[in-house]
């Protein structure tokens, strides 16, 4: 047994989570018959893809793909814009929408990804919008999608492990069902690579990461895009113990499998692969 064995490992659970060539396509086939649409009923005027799935972060069978539809600045209430774009995508024989503040969420038949489609009005600033407030009935939030692509971009260019790294993250995320942003996680974790001395590897950054997460007990974050908006919470604060409480058991099955790396036997492959099937609730 190598020192790369858990890393070997996290490799392959991250790799089978890794959406397919097929999986994209089937979701630039929707976008191909939305966006058309909307733009002929007047609803927006483009969309454009943000979140996991442009970042190269998202998790098979479970992220969503993320747009932002951009509509005029004369609705005034958010409320409105939501139900006018689902009103809209209802129209469409081939797709379900569903008002989920802040997006309008799209399901199709074929059980392709679903889409989190977000309107979104264009702010003062360059590259920044309006969208919905999803804590208010009526009112916006500033959002910069540009940046945080960015943000995490820059972490990949600083280390390669970045993207793997927030991939593992999300499906321990998903496959507990941790009550837990996507957001929060993968802005936590593209700064942690970005003020990295080191460039480690994927194993002792995930090992980083949730032992950071539990010290701080999962504290709220600045924007670590450089946009001038509201802190980043990981949960609301009914889902705060329950969470904290799966971050602490993470950091302890990471902390476990990274100790049994140097232990060049059986007995520590099996510890190192129990860690891991129970980080990710594997059977």
């Amino acid at each position: 047994m190598t020192t790369s064995t858990a890393t070997s490992l996290l490799r392959t659970v991250v790799d089978a989570f890794t959406p397919s060539v097929d999986a994209r396509q089937s979701v630039s086939a929707h976008r191909s018959i939305i966006e058309p649409h909307l733009l002929a009923q007047g609803v927006a005027s483009h969309l454009f893809e943000t979140g996991s799935w442009s970042h190269g972060t998202a998790v098979l069978g479970y992220s969503d793909v993320d747009y932002f539809a951009v509509m005029p600045r004369s609705i005034d209430q958010s409320t409105l814009a939501l139900e006018a774009l689902a009103r809209s995508i209802d129209m469409l024989p081939s797709a379900t929408a569903q008002i989920d503040r802040p997006t309008v969420r799209v399901t199709f038949a074929d059980n392709s990804p679903p889409l989190e489609i977000v309107p979104a009005i264009a702010a003062t600033a360059v590259d920044e919008f309006e969208i919905p407030d999803p804590g208010q009935d009526y009112g916006w939030v500033r959002s910069a999608p540009s940046k945080h692509f960015a943000y995490v971009d820059q972490a990949r260019d600083r280390n390669y492990v970045a993207k793997a790294l927030i991939r593992a993250i999300k499906i321990w995320r998903y496959r507990n069902e941790v009550p837990a942003s996507s957001f929060y996680l993968e802005m936590r974790a593209a700064r942690q690579v970005l003020r990295d001395p080191e460039e480690r590897g994927l194993t002792e950054h995930l090992v980083q990461f949730f032992r950071d997460l539990a010290r701080d007990n999962c504290a709220d974050v600045n924007d670590p895009s450089q946009f001038d908006g509201p802190r980043i919470s990981i949960c609301g604060p009914s889902d705060l113990a329950r969470v904290r409480s799966a971050v602490l058991l993470a950091a302890v099955y990471m902390g476990v499998a990274s100790a049994f790396e140097q232990q060049d036997d059986e007995s520590g492959l099996k510890v190192i692969g129990h860690c891991l099937m129970e980080l990710f609730a594997l059977e």
